[in-house]
């Protein structure tokens, strides 16, 4: 897996309310003990799909796309990876 680039930082952090400032976000930081609940969740959703400009497929909308940073990263990386108008999986 590549390391994340800092836009996703920038993004994905301030929805991370009990995660404390400055201390850093680890790769296998479990999202939903630093605050991520069901409404952050679309919060999050919604700005990388903007922040990225892609579109997550139905099929990376799980709790497990959403369980760390590093598997949320490794989706955006694979939606990004894929051709315009082909469906990840």
């Amino acid at each position: 897996m590549e390391p994340w680039d800092d836009s996703f930082e920038t993004v994905l952090r301030p929805h991370l309310m009990l995660l404390e400032p400055g201390l850093p976000m680890a790769a296998d930081l479990d999202l939903r003990e630093a605050g991520l609940d069901s409404l952050t969740l679309i919060e999050v959703l919604i700005a990388i799909e903007t922040a990225y400009e892609i579109e997550f497929p139905d099929a990376l909308l799980t709790g497990e796309t959403f369980r760390t940073p590093s598997t949320l990263w490794t989706a955006i990386s694979t939606v990004r990876d894929v051709p315009t108008g082909q469906a990840a999986s």
